[in-house]
């Protein structure tokens, strides 16, 4: 249903050299989260109908409770700087 979006989020992530794994599981979302926060995954991108919609991602960040929807490059921008940040301290 979201093949072609999800498809395109995949391509943008990878060539900006982000590790990238997809969950396509016939499974309910709460579960794959509670699983996603068991195996400390430190982001988690949940896309569906309103993200599609959007030409949005909504990422879940590991330990924070909230969620927020953004669009794909402020993520990919946000990740650069998380990654910058690490490789200074």
């Amino acid at each position: 249903m979201h093949g072609s979006y999800l498809e395109e989020i995949i391509n943008q992530l990878k060539q900006t050299e982000l590790r990238v794994e997809w969950d396509l599981r016939e499974e309910k979302l709460g579960y794959k989260m509670r699983e996603a926060q068991m195996k400390k995954v430190p982001y988690v991108l949940v896309i569906g109908d309103k993200e599609k919609q959007n030409q949005t991602v909504n990422v879940r960040q590991y330990g924070v409770d909230t969620s927020i929807e953004m669009n794909l490059d402020a993520f990919i921008d946000h990740m650069k700087q998380v990654i910058k940040d690490k490789s200074i301290s």
